[in-house]
């Protein structure tokens, strides 16, 4: 798991409690494995969006999980998420999400 650009999450003073939930809720890897696990199914051929994972998880509020599963043959074996604010550049995401899912999935098959 690596967590990058933190620092633009505190955009004021009030932000610091709310930065310091999410990144205690990040360090918790079983919590967003749980996450990845409800959202992120083996059907999924494509990049999914979800907006609202705060229902599931109440310190990620105002947040987006876009994920796609890794696959091993046809079985899943992990997943490839980014978390990021919802003023994210969505489209640059999505295809960066989507490349290196389907790389995960070539280098898996590949050692078949």
């Amino acid at each position: 798991m690596y967590v990058e650009g933190t620092s633009n999450l505190v955009a004021s003073g009030e932000d610091r409690q709310r930065l310091r939930d999410l990144l205690k809720t990040l360090e918790e890897k079983e919590k967003i494995a749980e996450l990845l696990g409800a959202y992120l199914d083996a059907k999924q051929e494509a990049v999914r969006v979800i907006i609202g994972i705060d229902e599931a998880v109440p310190h990620m509020r105002n947040l987006v999980l876009i994920g796609a599963p890794a696959r091993l043959g046809g079985e899943v074996m992990g997943s490839m998420a980014v978390i990021g604010p919802t003023r994210m550049d969505y489209e640059h995401t999505i295809t960066a999400v989507s490349y290196i899912a389907r790389l995960f999935d070539q280098i898996l098959n590949e050692t078949e």
